[in-house]
């Protein structure tokens, strides 16, 4: 349901399109990276907001394993969609400053994740 939503809004997205298409144009800055990272992660917690509150809870609490089967997979799609579109758009600023290298994908952090689901639970 949580992953439903959050592909149904970013495919949607307005913000999520522009940057997209500024890639697709081969016109894309860090300042399109930074709009789409800032863009999913707005997505991502308006669906978590909506869909994670007391009243589903069991008795209203977040639990460890609930916290661990929500946020590693989402933070991980997180990191995956603003990775990919972070290296793309380096990718091409290097090629239209003629250089032939490609751009490298920032490794997930996972300890960042696991820290942040001991907070929440």
């Amino acid at each position: 349901m949580i992953e439903n939503e959050f592909d149904n809004k970013t495919y949607n997205s307005d913000v999520l399109k522009k940057a997209i298409q500024a890639l697709k144009d081969k016109k894309a800055t860090y300042k399109d990276a930074n709009e789409f990272a800032i863009g999913v992660g707005e997505i991502l917690a308006e669906v978590l907001g909506k869909n994670i509150t007391a009243d589903i809870l069991p008795d209203g609490k977040m639990y460890y394993n609930i916290a661990d089967r929500i946020i590693n997979p989402t933070m991980s799609k997180n990191h995956e969609l603003v990775t990919g579109y972070a290296a793309d758009v380096q990718t091409n600023l290097n090629h239209n400053a003629g250089l032939k290298i490609k751009g490298l994908k920032a490794e997930l952090n996972q300890g960042r994740i696991d820290l942040m689901i001991l907070i929440v639970y």
